[in-house]
């Protein structure tokens, strides 16, 4: 219960942002960013003796390098370069603050900051991050939006249930199991049109070049992400809109999505996203709930830099 005193008020949604989980599912972190376990097909590159692969930490400017995955160089095969020879490869550009290796517990291509301390968040993303399944293959990037309209959430629970067993004199014992949460069920309503957000929700096919979006099929992957979504809140009585008390940060760790149907009439359309968030477990086996709820000053806030990182 909060005393009206000092209680604050969540108003409107401010900022969603998405990013892909690591291939093996798992949240990245500035330690730990794993793509695949190879062998990867670097033959259909533009230029395998030049790959770009983009590194960007928290807001700073973009960093990219172009890896030599071409035939008598860092790899025997370009249409098979193995883990080894594609941590190889991106070493040997020498990226500021960044080690490539195989990660020991999944044997799978690893990113980390060299000295983690020096940023918050690093993501990487770019044809050969795609190619080497950084992101699912999606790149480890966010995909930002503050557009939406809304983004409503429902608890999905594991009911009660009572167990019970009569005796002969019609006398009952019976038992109420707990109930407990499974996750969460979200519907993201934005108003503009986004369609590297709609393939990474759906597990299609987005080309940032001819801008052409392809819907997934039968045999596509799907792709699983984590989600953050800000909300205004606001002190008690009467406010003009930028009176901000401080904001709402609620993270969700693993995240499944489609996209719902389109209208196409005489107005402005919205696009619906229905979410899915799951329990989640990481790395070493920890369990944690769907999600995690925490509440920012204006500063906190700010300093996330959200638009920029």
């Amino acid at each position: 219960m909060s005393l009206r005193a000092n209680a604050k008020y969540v108003a409107f949604p401010k900022f969603q942002r998405f990013l892909p989980l690591n291939d093996d599912k798992t949240v990245p972190s500035v330690t730990r960013i794993l793509g695949g376990a190879g062998p990867f097909d670097f033959s259909g590159a533009a230029d395998p003796s030049a790959v770009p692969m983009t590194f960007k930490t928290d807001n700073g400017a973009e960093v990219e390098i172009d890896i030599d995955v071409a035939t008598g160089y860092g790899a025997v095969d370009e249409s098979a370069v193995t883990v080894d020879e594609l941590f190889a490869a991106i070493m040997a550009e020498a990226p500021t603050n960044i080690t490539a290796s195989k990660d020991a517990t999944t044997n799978r291509i690893k990113i980390a900051l060299t000295v983690p301390g020096t940023a918050v968040y690093l993501q990487v993303y770019g044809e050969a991050a795609l190619i080497a399944m950084f992101g699912q293959g999606y790149g480890v990037k966010f995909v930002k939006s503050d557009t939406g309209q809304s983004f409503n959430v429902t608890p999905t629970m594991k009911e009660s249930e009572e167990l019970s067993i009569q005796d002969g004199n019609g006398k009952e014992t019976s038992i109420i199991t707990d109930s407990y949460k499974k996750g969460d069920t979200m519907e993201f309503v934005d108003t503009s049109i986004d369609n590297a957000l709609k393939a990474m929700i759906t597990g299609g096919v987005y080309n940032a070049t001819t801008k052409q979006y392809d819907d997934p099929h039968s045999e596509s992957t799907k792709s699983y992400f984590m989600v953050e979504s800000y909300y205004a809140l606001y002190n008690r009585g009467e406010n003009h809109e930028a009176d901000f008390a401080g904001y709402v940060k609620e993270a969700y760790y693993k995240v499944s999505g489609q996209v719902g149907g389109a209208n196409h009439d005489r107005n402005i359309n919205p696009i619906t996203y229905s979410l899915t968030a799951v329990n989640y477990i990481d790395e070493l086996g920890v369990l944690h709930g769907s999600k995690y709820e925490k509440e920012l000053t204006v500063t906190e806030y700010e300093a996330l830099n959200l638009e920029t990182v």
